[in-house]
């Protein structure tokens, strides 16, 4: 539709035929969700979307419409789909990171559901996940609207509110701040700060 009220769902559509009026929803529109990207494998749909600033990627069985999705830990992440270059198979890769978990690509089996780890990505300072605490909060906006907020800091940071905060945030063109990792807020993370970033509207983190 002009207004964009519509634009992001899946259809299908005859080869012969794939005039508008012809077209049927895979995925329907869904407000509040923006499919980012898809691929199409012999068996599977793979799709990822994001809503309220948080991506994931869903595997729906062609035959059958069955749907799952890959399920993660963190409260905040980032992820990435590769669509590769074979058709006939039930393995994807993906990549995932989070403000405390350097990048790692993983394959994935969508019939057995398991994942099988592929290359991390090195932090030649040294870095410990489990040093860090990613969490997820919402701030309501004057006119009633929750803004997903991502944030890292030390796990044994005292949160008393005395730490200072960086907060980050940055909504226009489009462009979503991913929840994912960077070795330079560490700096100030390790000093005592608080790191945040607020995914305002313009970034698509909740729809368009």
């Amino acid at each position: 539709n002009a207004d964009g009220a519509e634009d992001f769902k899946i259809v299908m559509a005859p080869v012969a035929d794939p005039r508008r009026e012809t077209w049927r929803d895979l995925v329907p529109h869904r407000p509040g969700i923006m499919i980012r990207f898809h691929t199409v494998l012999a068996r599977y749909l793979i799709r990822l979307e994001m809503e309220d600033a948080r991506p994931r990627i869903v595997a729906r069985r062609i035959a059958s419409g069955e749907e799952h999705a890959i399920a993660f830990d963190e409260e905040a992440y980032a992820l990435g789909l590769t669509p590769g270059f074979e058709f006939d198979t039930d393995t994807i890769r993906f990549t995932y990171s989070s403000m405390t978990t350097p990048a790692e690509v993983y394959d994935y089996d969508l019939g057995t559901r398991e994942r099988v780890l592929r290359k991390r990505q090195e932090v030649p300072s040294g870095h410990d996940p489990a040093h860090y605490v990613t969490r997820r909060l919402f701030a309501r906006t004057k006119d009633g609207e929750d803004v997903p907020i991502s944030i890292l800091h030390r796990r044994d940071l005292v949160l008393d509110g005395s730490a200072p905060c960086l907060l980050y945030g940055y909504g226009a063109y489009g462009s979503a701040m991913p929840a994912s990792f960077r070795t330079n807020p560490l700096s100030l993370v390790d000093r005592g700060f608080v790191y945040a970033i607020a995914h305002v509207r313009g970034g698509t983190e909740k729809g368009w």
